[in-house]
């Protein structure tokens, strides 16, 4: 069985479960966000087809002493067939998995934890659900796919979750990119999302100056050094109390 899978697994400490995580990295997404921070995986490309024997008989070689194996990109659920059986392959191995996604595949994150394949699910919600802020902020809709239709998928990804809470594990995750999703308003209505499904939220702030992304398109003199300031504006608007964390 093939797939576009990264070969490169490493180790690495991932601070939104504060562990140590394998980490495989698949390649393609369906979205187009202008600041992502791993463009590499992207697109689909044919150097990067890879057999699945290889990546089990790496995450056996280096799965002692790591409890998490984590399944990023890019967009696994994309990749449907391949991450069931890379995970099933991990459950196998008694790791705990984990996905991290943009939840626009509900058929795909259902069946995950409908079959008991998947114990933590980081979704990533970057914009809040307007169409046009949406569509700015992640460049996903298309000739196939317009931004409400993927929007209404992730409505239903979040329905999915909050049914399933004693089952998987959720956490929230938003970038904050200046210039483009930095102010009170539209982090209140992320929030909204976050309260509905009560779980934690982790904010990662991005340093313009060391991702790998287009910084022309962005505001240079806008850095997300101060956290104090972010924490302010999530302490303002967190009525409900929730877990957040910002890093």
């Amino acid at each position: 069985m093939e797939g576009y899978v990264d070969q490169n697994i490493a180790i690495e400490y991932n601070p939104i479960i504060e562990d140590k995580t394998i980490l495989v990295n698949f390649f393609g997404c369906n979205f187009n966000c202008p600041f992502c921070p791993a463009q590499m995986f992207r697109e689909f490309k044919s150097e990067a087809i890879t057999d699945t024997r290889i990546i089990k008989r790496e995450l056996q070689r280096i799965c002692f002493n790591v409890n998490f194996v984590l399944f990023n990109g890019g967009e696994p659920t994309l990749q449907r067939i391949i991450l069931n059986h890379l995970m099933r392959f991990s459950k196998n191995l008694e790791l705990n998995t984990v996905i991290h996604t943009n939840g626009s595949k509900p058929n795909a994150i259902n069946d995950l934890i409908e079959s008991g394949l998947v114990d933590v699910i980081i979704l990533e919600i970057k914009s809040p659900f307007e169409e046009k802020v949406f569509q700015k902020i992640t460049q996903s809709g298309n000739f196939f796919m317009t931004p409400d239709k993927i929007i209404n998928e992730i409505k239903k990804s979040i329905e999915i979750l909050r049914n399933n809470r004693t089952k998987a594990k959720v956490f929230v995750t938003t970038p904050i990119v200046p210039t483009l999703n930095f102010n009170d308003e539209m982090l209140a209505q992320i929030y909204e999302v976050v309260k509905y499904l009560r779980v934690p939220w982790v904010l990662t702030r991005f340093d313009l100056k060391s991702n790998d992304f287009d910084k022309d398109k962005f505001s240079a003199n806008r850095e997300m050094e101060n956290k104090e300031e972010l924490k302010e504006i999530i302490l303002k608007i967190n009525k409900a109390n929730l877990p957040f964390k910002i890093i």
